[in-house]
């Protein structure tokens, strides 16, 4: 719901994208550092699925509409979500969120 809030208000969602990027990457199954990681949901290998393929297609990991609604199909969402998603992977988690905090 925040984030539909936010958007119907016209609010900035980066900081909400990039929250969703990092479970999107965190659902991925592996850690930076090539450790597996153990996905404790009962949709866990739905999650890992669509995780794994949203490296390549961030949109895939929005089309779950039981999780997302139609948030998936928000241009504005569907944007700020594939650059914090593409960012994790290019350049970690830990220079995408100082990226982010030096941008607030």
């Amino acid at each position: 719901p925040s984030i539909k809030d936010r958007l119907s208000k016209g609010l900035e969602i980066k900081g909400l994208a990039l929250e969703s990027a990092m479970w999107c990457r965190y659902c991925f199954g592996e850690s930076e550092k090539g450790k597996a990681i153990n996905i404790d949901d009962l949709h866990s290998k739905r999650l890992q699925n669509n995780a794994q393929e949203a490296r390549n297609h961030p949109e895939t990991f929005l089309r779950m509409e039981d999780i997302f609604g139609d948030l998936g199909k928000n241009r504005v969402f569907k944007e700020e979500f594939a650059s914090s998603l593409n960012s994790l992977w290019a350049n970690g988690v830990e220079k995408t969120l100082k990226s982010y905090l030096e941008s607030e």
